[in-house]
């Protein structure tokens, strides 16, 4: 019934009372009188024998700009601005060679033309300083672009097929160049926290129970330990209801952690869009004040009430010191986007932590923390994905 209420609504083929006789169908189709009761059936194979003329037509209710504005809002914020990032490299390099500068989606055109630009720049092409390209900016490169043809020529073109041979074979000869160069080995990669660094937050004042930011800094660092998280957008996107503290049969406590869209399972494909199982965070009473239940409860009982309902973001806008009145440390605001992808990184250098630390090394540290405990490697996949 919610079908058919849907096609009455939105539909122009639909018609309680439409009558579909020879002059709907080919001539060799049997003749269908449509009740409401058989409607969706009756008109899903009528439409294998041929085209319906609707009877009565009416306008669309959404249009085909709502239908891209509503799947450009869905696309990942990061995915679209490094795909953004690269195309203007490339469009850079054309302008640099006295190419001819139109727009790719034109190049796109002729396959031939854009395979012979492709195979010249995968070996010439260098980041704004004149430096090389890490193999992997370069085929990210390489996936931004295709990305970007797909999606411009309706997939009628991309980088994987024949017409792409040449320039294919040239960037593979480039990566082969550029490792024999001694690059690829992820020279500004993140570092995972070691417990000897924890132990220098807290000795330093960066991780607290006294203070909004380090409060609110132990429940940021105690999630991004315990659940793997990725980078900015999967701390920025976790909502007060999506985690909720409860018992288990034994009478221990642990928080329990709903999860959203992550970047490997967004929901696209429905038989891959969850964990495996429910991420638990267990306590531990030996902790003391550093004990994670206590650590959450003490977060909640120092937000304002407007920032308890299930929709609120997690990580607010703590109030600075010298305003601070009462138990409530923040404002019912979100932290700013720079604020929180910084939160780890300015953490480190203030306590004095050599090395580049970034929210990203968390999952590091998580990793590295289920390998010391001598976890199965196909049960930290399952943290990883």
């Amino acid at each position: 019934m919610e079908i058919e209420t849907w096609l009455k609504e939105n539909s122009t083929l639909f018609d309680e009372d439409l009558e579909l006789t020879a002059d709907y169908m080919p001539q060799a189709a049997p003749m269908y009188h449509v009740t409401p009761s058989s409607s969706v059936t009756a008109l899903a194979e009528a439409h294998s024998m041929g085209p319906l003329i609707p009877k009565k037509p009416r306008d669309e209710t959404v249009t085909n700009e709502d239908v891209q504005h509503f799947i450009d809002s869905k696309k990942k914020i990061n995915t679209v601005r490094t795909t953004e990032r690269d195309i203007r490299n490339i469009q850079r390099w054309l302008a640099e060679n006295q190419f001819e500068m139109r727009q790719i989606e034109t190049l796109a055109l002729n396959p031939q033309e854009l395979d012979s630009y492709l195979s010249k720049m995968w070996i010439s092409i260098r980041k704004a300083n004149g430096k090389e390209y890490e193999p992997g900016s370069l085929a990210q490169i390489k996936t931004s672009l295709d990305r970007f043809l797909k999606e411009k020529t309706n997939g009628e073109v991309s980088l994987t097929g024949k017409a792409f041979t040449k320039s294919n074979q040239a960037l593979k000869a480039k990566l082969v160049d550029l490792k024999q160069q001694g690059k690829g080995a992820k020279p500004n990669k993140s570092l995972a926290i070691t417990p000897e660094e924890e132990s220098i937050l807290w000795e330093k004042g960066e991780f607290g129970t006294d203070n909004p930011k380090a409060l609110q800094f132990c429940v940021f660092y105690t999630l991004g330990k315990c659940l793997g998280l990725r980078g900015r957008e999967s701390y920025r996107q976790i909502l007060f209801g999506d985690l909720e503290i409860q018992v288990d049969a034994s009478g221990q406590e642990y928080i329990q952690y709903t999860e959203r869209a992550t970047k490997t399972r967004d929901g696209s494909n429905p038989k891959e869009h969850s964990r495996d199982s429910t991420p638990r965070i267990y306590g531990n009473t030996h902790l003391g004040e550093r004990n994670p239940i206590s650590l959450f409860k003490n977060y909640i009982n120092h937000r304002p009430k407007e920032a308890c309902e299930k929709h609120s973001p997690l990580f607010l806008t703590p109030i600075p010191d010298v305003r601070l009145k009462g138990d409530i440390w923040y404002y019912a605001t979100p932290m700013g986007e720079n604020t929180l992808g910084k939160l780890l990184k300015n953490a480190c250098q203030r306590a004095g932590i050599p090395g580049k630390k970034t929210n990203h090394s968390l999952r590091k540290t998580t990793v590295k923390t289920l390998q010391r405990a001598k976890i199965p490697p196909h049960k930290i996949m399952q943290v990883k994905q």
